[in-house]
């Protein structure tokens, strides 16, 4: 969640991640002291797994987007790694 709130600070200021400001220095210009959301540890579990079976997917279509560059099926290029 703090990644969340750090990102929108972000934007009110309108600095970038290549301004390259550390997230304390956010909060000190935007005058937050606390975090603005609570942390559930049962809502981070579930948006944890929910964001890990996206990367999951995502690598999953790379892959086989890889592969169909090459001209090869994911168990060839799996043997082609291998070695």
């Amino acid at each position: 969640m703090k990644v969340f709130e750090i990102a929108r600070m972000r934007k009110i200021e309108g600095i970038t991640r290549r301004d390259r400001n550390r997230n304390d220095e956010i909060c000190r210009r935007v005058g937050m002291n606390q975090d603005i959301i609570k942390p559930d540890p049962a809502m981070s579990s579930s948006l944890l797994s929910i964001l890990w079976s996206r990367i999951k997917e995502k690598m999953a279509r790379h892959n086989q987007n890889d592969c169909q560059k090459m001209n090869i099926n994911i168990q060839e290029a799996l043997r082609q790694s291998s070695r």
